[in-house]
C-alpha cells in the first residue's frame, strides 16, 4: 500500500501562513487573549521566550491543565472548584479552536490555488496522487470502482489538499463543462481514501 502523509509543510509550501507562530501574531489570538485565560496563559509562556510552534502549543495546553486546573491531591472541598475549572476549560478550548479555525480560513482564502506554478512541491504531490490513483485502481471504462492501494493521511485543518486534488482530477477526467461521470466518480473515490486526523475546517 502507498501512504501519503500530509502535514503543515504542505500548506506552507503553498504560501498559506498556517503555523502557530503566525497565529500568535494575528488579531485572532490577540483578541482571544483579552477574554480567555487559556490564551492568556499561552501568551505568558510566549513572552517568557517559549518557542512558537505547533508542538509547543500542545505542550502549553498540557502545562495549563497541570498547573492551573489543579492536581490529583486536591482535598474534597477543592474538587468542586476543580470540576468547575474543567467545565470552564472546555468552553475556553472551544473558543481557541474556533479562533484558530477563523484564522486558518482567512489565511487559506488569500492563496489562489489555480494560479500557483506547477513547480510547487505541494502541487506535484496532488498530481502524483491523482496519477497513482488512476494507475492502481480497478477501472471500468475509465471509472474507478475500487482502490485499496493508496491511503492519504492528513494532519492539516485546511482543505487545500482536497482542492488541489480536485483541480488535478478535473484536468485528467472532466469533460468540456468541467464535470462528467469520470471526474465526479473518481474525485469522490480519492476523497474517500483521505483520512483527516484532526478533522477539517469543513467539518
Amino acid at each position: 500500500m502507498e501512504v501519503y502523509l500530509i502535514g503543515n509543510g504542505f500548506d506552507l509550501d503553498l504560501g498559506i501562513d498556517s503555523s502557530y507562530s503566525n497565529y500568535y501574531r494575528s488579531k485572532y489570538f490577540t483578541n482571544l487573549c483579552n477574554k480567555s485565560p487559556v490564551a492568556g496563559y499561552i501568551k505568558g509562556l510566549i513572552e517568557k521566550d517559549y518557542k512558537e510552534n505547533w508542538v509547543d502549543f500542545e505542550e502549553a495546553i498540557k502545562l495549563y491543565c497541570i498547573n492551573v486546573l489543579g492536581n490529583e491531591s486536591a482535598m474534597d472541598n477543592e474538587r468542586l472548584i476543580k470540576f468547575q475549572n474543567l467545565r470552564d476549560f472546555e468552553e475556553h478550548f472551544k473558543e481557541i479552536r474556533n479562533s484558530i479555525a477563523d484564522f486558518l480560513s482567512e489565511q487559506a482564502s488569500k492563496v489562489d490555488l489555480l494560479t500557483l506554478p506547477d513547480t510547487k512541491n505541494s502541487i506535484r504531490i496532488a498530481k502524483e496522487i491523482v496519477d497513482r490513483y488512476d494507475m492502481t485502481s480497478n477501472l471500468s471504462g475509465g471509472i474507478i470502482s475500487k482502490n485499496n492501494n493508496i491511503k492519504i493521511i492528513t494532519f492539516n485543518y485546511t482543505n487545500s489538499l482536497t482542492k488541489l486534488i480536485e483541480i488535478e482530477a478535473r484536468k485528467k477526467w472532466a469533460v468540456s463543462n468541467g464535470f462528467g461521470e469520470k471526474f465526479t466518480n473518481n474525485f469522490q473515490k480519492i476523497k474517500e481514501s483521505n483520512v483527516n486526523i484532526h478533522c477539517s475546517l469543513e467539518g
